[in-house]
């Protein structure tokens, strides 16, 4: 049943890989509406359902994955400690590889091993004006190579 049953879902809720309004995207008869609910997957509503932890950590976890893999691209990446690999894995999984792709003088700078200069590079960039502390807390990671205090 359960093959049978997850076709069927499938069939009358739609699979979609990003989240949409359901209003708009469901074929109702004339006359009738949906309530507008923001739904992904096979109808995971998730104005009113969201996820649980064991969700977002699932998919963290694939993301985290796939922020490595790009930031890995780097041929200068291997040889920076393990903090500094961090930053580079942030900023893939913030501003996606093609965003990371255009710090081009911070990557010189940590392919040189020129810390406070990838630092104030990291800095000097629209990223760091939209997100704040974050970027401060990224560049002294790549200033001192060390962790910052994170809360618990």
């Amino acid at each position: 049943m359960t093959t049978t049953l997850r076709k069927m879902l499938i069939l009358h809720e739609g699979l979609r890989q990003k989240a949409y309004d359901d209003a708009t995207a469901k074929t109702l008869r004339p006359g009738k509406t949906l309530e507008g609910k923001l739904t992904i997957g096979v109808g995971r509503n998730l104005t009113d359902r969201g996820l649980t932890r064991s969700e977002i950590d699932f998919m963290l976890d694939h993301d985290i994955d796939r922020a490595t893999r790009g930031a890995a691209t780097y041929p200068w990446f291997s040889a920076l400690n393990e903090p500094r690999q961090a930053v580079c894995v942030s900023m893939v999984f913030c501003c996606g590889p093609n965003g990371w792709r255009g710090f081009k003088k911070t990557h010189l700078a940590l392919s040189k091993s020129r810390w406070d200069t990838a630092a104030i590079e990291l800095l000097d960039s629209r990223f760091a004006e939209q997100v704040g502390d974050r970027a401060l807390h990224l560049a002294e990671m790549l200033r001192t190579g060390r962790w910052i205090d994170i809360p618990s």
